[in-house]
């Protein structure tokens, strides 16, 4: 069970990455929450964090320009921070992309 916050996030840098050689990238943003977040452990404000795809791999090349994805630009997601249960303790949505 998840206590979602919603915020925005900024991306921060977009690289390609050497290894593997591959069409994947490093893409990484500063969520901003709405609301102060409760749980000590899920605190990611103020942090740079990795933008994984909803299949937890890193974006292509296709992924990034089919969503716009760009250093500055921002975007509406969504925190989950596990309250019960033993799964990924935070997860970060991003409604607007399209696998």
């Amino acid at each position: 069970m998840y206590r979602q916050y919603e915020g925005r996030a900024r991306i921060t840098s977009v690289t390609r990455r050497t290894y593997p050689r591959d069409d994947s990238y490093e893409v990484k943003f500063m969520f901003y929450p709405k609301q102060k977040i409760s749980e000590r452990f899920a605190q990611l404000d103020g942090k740079e964090n990795l933008l994984l795809t909803k299949r937890q791999a890193y974006p292509s090349a296709s992924f990034i320009q089919r969503n716009g994805i760009e250093v500055g630009k921002e975007f509406d997601c969504i925190l989950k921070v596990i309250v019960k249960g033993t799964c990924t303790p935070t997860i970060v949505e991003f409604p607007s992309f399209m696998d």
